[in-house]
């Protein structure tokens, strides 16, 4: 059985304060993308992860899901799980996490466990924060931790995704003592009429993940001067930029195929289910 794991990218990313639980409390405008990881599942002696990216199999999160949902309802079952990695790894698209949403919702349904919405939010939570909302796929408001989700409608637009050649680990930007509270921002007009505005978009990671890795700063930088309305999603490094027009990302994207450090530009929807 095959199945996609979708990408997201954060158009707002609002860190409000550190939490009690080391964890921060985040206000986000969130949209799934139509770029994705594969998933093939099948029955099996014992359980296997392959990955098509170098990521050892206790590790992988999809591993992870897998161990906790046997032990919380004693199955004895197995499975193999091969993963074919299309998201970039490090990138803030949620590649991980897409994986372990998809993993959660399939054996759900395969081993017939017949998990409430808040079961698979509390599995969701203990593996990663944005695998809540990947377990649903739908733009949203998302609060909290991440386990907080608004759903707001369709969202009607192309996105240019900007891959550079390096990826940036999630936990460097998290736990760098530079990010500091922040003071909670308006996004109540950025979306209108189910399109974005990207004059309002903003990440506040940005700036600490400038500051800890000073290439991707440059990289920024340069992109910035064609466009300033290009966003780094997540803590990076993809970045994006936004069109209700696929013909402007085309033309926009021969400029920066032009630039060093830049793997690929790849043109996407924002995903309508």
């Amino acid at each position: 059985m095959k199945i996609k794991a979708y990408a997201k990218i954060n158009v707002t990313l609002n860190v409000i304060k550190k939490r009690e639980d080391n964890f921060h409390e985040l206000k986000m405008i969130v949209v799934p993308i139509d770029l994705y990881d594969e998933l093939y599942f099948q029955k099996s002696e014992k359980d296997i992860i392959e990955c098509s990216q170098p990521i050892p199999e206790k590790e992988n999160i999809v591993y992870k899901v897998i161990k906790k949902i046997k032990e919380k309802y004693k199955i004895e079952k197995n499975i193999k799980v091969t993963v074919k990695k299309n998201i970039p790894i490090g990138g803030g698209l949620g590649g991980g996490s897409a994986d372990a949403a998809a993993t959660i919702n399939y054996l759900n349904q395969f081993w017939k466990l017949n998990m409430s919405e808040k079961d698979k939010k509390t599995i969701a939570l203990e593996v990663g924060s944005d695998v809540v909302f990947c377990l649903f796929n739908k733009p949203a408001i998302v609060t909290g931790r991440g386990e907080n989700l608004e759903f707001i409608g369709e969202i009607k637009q192309y996105v240019a995704l900007i891959i550079p050649d390096f990826s940036i680990l999630t936990k460097n930007i998290f736990t760098n003592s530079d990010l500091l509270d922040m003071k909670e921002k308006n996004i109540n007009e950025i979306i209108k009429n189910n399109l974005i505005n990207d004059s309002l978009i903003f990440n506040d990671l940005e700036i600490i993940s400038k500051k800890v890795y000073p290439e991707y700063k440059e990289i920024l930088d340069q992109l910035k001067k064609i466009d300033s309305k290009i966003l780094m999603s997540g803590s990076g490094a993809v970045c994006f930029k936004l069109a209700t027009n696929y013909q402007e990302l085309e033309i926009f994207k021969e400029k920066i195929n032009r630039l060093s450090r830049i793997k690929c530009v790849k043109i996407v929807k924002i995903l309508i289910k």
